[in-house]
């Protein structure tokens, strides 16, 4: 791995460095026999050595930045196991586990599509021709299964199984339309459109962004609940909002999909005392006034731990859809938050009431979304090798306002190293030094954002 220096508040170089080592304790060899047949990673402690779905894509959000060509060559793991009619499963043995004797659904089951995100990242550092084919063919095949299997032919929703959602939904297809994966999807849409135009499909292209805006339209309609100013899930067959309150809503931030009225009460709410814990010890699954809160402890159990346990998952949603709404001072104070909350205990999951860790102690997931929200949120780093460019829209929180955070040697496509020093403000001062394969420094400044070139 190729881990940068840092220097920033609350989370040192120390902290990355357990960080990446905690993504390498959970590094696995192939398991071909359950269809993977490259190293991956796995979730960590007792989930063992099997490959989950979920665990490996979020982990690769992060190794992305340390280890590129392991991420891309991860993409064949995605390659091998997908199924003919174009579904990722669940997890390696492709069937549901019991929690609790509760009832189980009886559909084919992938889970939370964060793939979309995470392929067209690694797609777009490479200017490998023959690879972005291969991602786009990979993304464009489980769009088509989302398409036929999940989405709702009166509301135009997808409706979600099991952890397609979170909380888990213990139902079956086409009952239940949640906002956290329809906020995904429509990031599907956009994702796919990207791969469909850098590969020559510019008809394509234009339909997926169609569908997006279309969706966008949809979830803002259907899942806003105007009684309690929130987006809340979808009863498909009721016709009738769940009333229960999930941190998952924020995900609806995502691509502007909530409207302007929509945004303010959602972040009004997002950080109003006693609802989610904003300013506390992270965001909670659940808000604290609903009934359905649980301040949990121990093992992971499945429902009650996302029934209020802080999940870095959780928040890092939330970051996003306030970053894509140019809420950046909000987005950097949740995530350096979040990764101050989890440093030193990169844990599964918290008590909301307690900040005791449970569940897997060193887990895969928490530990790579803590590195990529500092690199791509905090920092704000976007490589696009396709155009050349990094760009960098620094997301840091008030409180660092004055204060100096500083990269160096950063990984770039091409094997060109970022150095950055960024003083903290509403424009942030950044001074940017991008040193080529060959040796070669280019320097810039400028304040709020900076596009460079890569060599």
């Amino acid at each position: 791995m190729n881990i940068p220096e840092i220097s920033l508040p609350d989370f040192s170089a120390a902290d990355l460095r357990e960080a990446a080592s905690v993504l390498e304790s959970c590094r696995k060899p192939p398991l071909p026999e359950h269809g993977f047949p490259c190293p991956f990673i796995a979730p960590g402690g007792y989930y063992g050595n099997m490959w989950w779905l979920l665990d490996f894509t979020l982990a690769l959000t992060g190794l992305r930045w340390l280890e590129p060509e392991f991420a891309k060559q991860s993409i064949r793991n995605f390659e091998s196991c997908q199924k003919p009619d174009g579904r990722l499963p669940l997890w390696g043995n492709d069937r549901l586990p019991d929690f609790n004797g509760e009832r189980l659904q009886r559909t084919d089951t992938s889970s939370l599509p964060k793939l979309f995100d995470a392929v067209f990242k690694i797609a777009r550092s490479s200017r490998d021709e023959d690879f972005i084919r291969r991602c786009e063919t990979l993304t464009s095949r489980y769009l088509d299964w989302w398409i036929r299997n999940r989405k709702d032919p009166e509301t135009g929703l997808f409706s979600a199984v099991f952890e397609e959602t979170f909380i888990p939904y213990y139902g079956f297809a086409g009952e239940y339309a949640p906002p956290d994966l329809n906020a995904e999807m429509l990031h599907g849409f956009f994702s796919c459109a990207g791969l469909a135009r850098q590969t020559g499909q510019e008809e394509k292209a234009e339909s997926l962004l169609e569908q997006a805006e279309e969706l966008r339209r949809v979830l803002s309609r259907q899942l806003w609940d105007e009684e309690t100013g929130f987006f809340l899930p979808l009863l498909l067959r009721e016709k009738k909002h769940c009333r229960t309150k999930m941190v998952g809503a924020f995900a609806a931030l995502r691509h502007k999909a909530a409207d302007s009225a929509q945004r303010d009460a959602l972040i009004r709410i997002l950080r109003s005392p006693g609802h989610f814990g904003w300013g506390e010890r992270g965001l909670t699954s659940v808000d604290r006034t609903d009934p359905a809160f649980t301040a949990y402890t121990g093992k992971y159990c499945g429902n009650p731990c996302w029934s209020g346990g802080i999940w870095s998952i959780l928040n890092e949603n939330a970051v996003r859809g306030l970053y894509d709404c140019g809420e950046y001072e909000l987005a950097g104070e949740l995530a350096a938050h979040t990764l101050s909350l989890f440093r030193k205990r990169y844990c599964e999951f918290m008590n909301p009431d307690t900040g005791e860790p449970s569940g897997v102690p060193d887990y895969a997931w928490t530990a790579a979304q803590c590195i990529d929200m500092l690199f791509s949120v905090i920092f704000g780093i976007d490589c696009c090798a396709w155009d050349g460019t990094v760009t960098v829209r620094p997301a840091v929180p008030d409180q660092w306002r004055g204060r100096e955070i500083a990269l160096r040697d950063l990984l770039l496509p091409e094997n060109a190293r970022l150095n950055l020093v960024i003083r903290c403000g509403p424009e942030a001062a950044i001074g940017a030094e991008i040193i080529s394969a060959d040796g070669t420094a280019s320097r810039s400044r400028g304040n709020g954002k900076l596009v460079l070139r890569i060599p």
